[in-house]
């Protein structure tokens, strides 16, 4: 894998979080870590914040000009939870959303909502 300035950046974060969670008590969840550690190997993530929880599961977050948002949950075994914040329903109403998924079909999941901006032109 090339290490990109990216995936550099992924790397150090993870690494920060990892301390924060040993100070804190909190037990990184290995199966999350290895998911997200996958993404990033495979290009699936596009320049996310990293977060971890209070139960050391991994999420990666983007958001966008208008307050939208979309958040992975890295639960384990290739499996995710999409958090869809400001997603456009099929009603033209803006709603929030939850979906359980496997990982590699998050970003067509991603892309099928009015959130393809927030997904591809992250900062």
């Amino acid at each position: 894998m090339h290490a990109t300035p990216e995936r550099r950046r992924l790397a150090r974060r993870i690494a920060f979080l990892r301390e924060e969670a040993e100070f804190e008590g909190i037990r990184v969840q290995p199966g999350s870590e290895e998911d997200l550690r996958e993404s990033i190997a495979s290009n699936r993530l596009r320049r996310p914040m990293l977060v971890l929880s209070d139960d050391g599961e991994f999420r990666a977050v983007w958001k966008g000009p208008r307050g939208e948002r979309i958040a992975i949950l890295f639960e384990g075994a290739g499996q995710g939870e999409l958090l869809l914040f400001g997603a456009v329903a099929s009603s033209g109403k803006r709603d929030d959303l939850v979906l359980m998924c496997p990982l590699e079909q998050m970003p067509s999941r991603i892309e099928s909502f009015d959130l393809a901006p927030v997904w591809r032109h992250a900062c």
